[in-house]
């Protein structure tokens, strides 16, 4: 790699993503799946073997699943919902298409006038229509990308309409975005609670939480990291939940503490923005940041703690400083 190339950040959707699965894990997961007939109760090992990695091959069938998604949800419900929708009134419109050639433009899939920038448009678009109070904003697209990688349109439309709703994600869009600046300041609680000293670091350079973390969590980490990566965070998120946004993002900062505790303020940035990426294009240093975020312990006690601190904020001076 030249220096040119190496100052230049990953391009967006970089990466296949495709890890073979040995013939041992195969068979862990085809009987797990066998013996998965009731979509409304998980299995005890999932969590324990998703974080292994689920086969790229059975993937759609485990992201249906683990969204509660059945053939008859498709077909009475969403495959109904995705074409009405497509038809409602969309403000949005322009804005998915300017981010359509923004949508890993790494990937050939998405490149211009190809198939998958097609039913990228649709489904955000259907979204938008389906869902008005949230419509559509940028970087959601990625997530829907990130589906359409492994699923069907209408199945992809599903999974992404049960990721915003069952998991809350939309949220973080709506108010003003005030639930994703709840998720900025418990990010920093946490960092400042088990990593004082970059805590004091960011606090010393003001680097504000939402410098580095709005992408990360308004797109499940999938806009800027390599395919490899994001697939087994989507994993993780379908199968873990929302913490899963924070085990992430403080293993990302755990493994680069002492590459940033050595830096300045635009250093960070360009850390952030160009090598931290960059990084996870070796697959033992995604499964290493894996490894680690499966042991970060969030307590919800803590939590608690924390959003009475972020409404006190709120309540005395309407508005809390990301």
């Amino acid at each position: 790699m030249t220096e040119s190339e190496d100052e230049e950040p990953l391009i967006s959707g970089s990466g296949d993503g495709i890890e073979d699965a040995s013939e041992e894990t195969l068979k862990a997961w085809n009987t797990l799946l066998d013996g998965w007939t009731d979509y409304c109760t998980r299995p005890t090992e999932l969590v324990k073997l998703a974080r292994k990695g689920i086969p790229n091959s059975l993937r759609p069938t485990v992201w249906m699943r683990l969204g509660g998604l059945t053939e008859a949800d498709i077909e009475d419900k969403y495959r109904h919902l995705y074409a009405e929708s497509r038809l409602n009134e969309c403000p949005h419109e322009q804005v998915i298409i300017w981010d359509l050639n923004r949508t890993f433009p790494g990937n050939e899939y998405f490149k211009e006038g190809n198939d998958g920038q097609q039913k990228l448009y649709r489904v955000c678009k259907s979204y938008a229509g389906y869902d008005q109070e949230v419509g559509y904003c940028q970087g959601l697209s990625f997530i829907v990308a990130v589906l359409l990688l492994h699923l069907e349109e209408d199945k992809a439309f599903a999974l992404f309409s049960v990721i915003m709703q069952e998991y809350q994600f939309r949220d973080m869009f709506k108010k003003g975005f005030q639930m994703l600046q709840l998720k900025f300041y418990i990010l920093e609680r946490i960092i400042e609670d088990q990593m004082p000293d970059l805590w004091e670091h960011f606090q010393e350079h003001e680097l504000n939480t939402h410098m580095y973390a709005s992408q990360w969590f308004l797109t499940l980490f999938s806009a800027k990291f390599p395919l490899a990566l994001v697939y087994r965070i989507v994993d993780m998120f379908l199968t873990e939940g929302p913490d899963t946004l924070y085990k992430v993002a403080v293993s990302l900062l755990k493994l680069s503490r002492n590459d940033l505790i050595s830096q300045d303020f635009e250093e960070m940035l360009k850390y952030f923005r160009v090598a931290l990426p960059k990084r996870f294009m070796n697959k033992k240093q995604g499964q290493k940041l894996l490894s680690t975020a499966a042991s970060v312990k969030i307590k919800p006690g803590k939590v608690a703690v924390w959003e009475a601190q972020f409404d006190k904020i709120q309540d005395e001076s309407g508005v809390y400083r990301i």
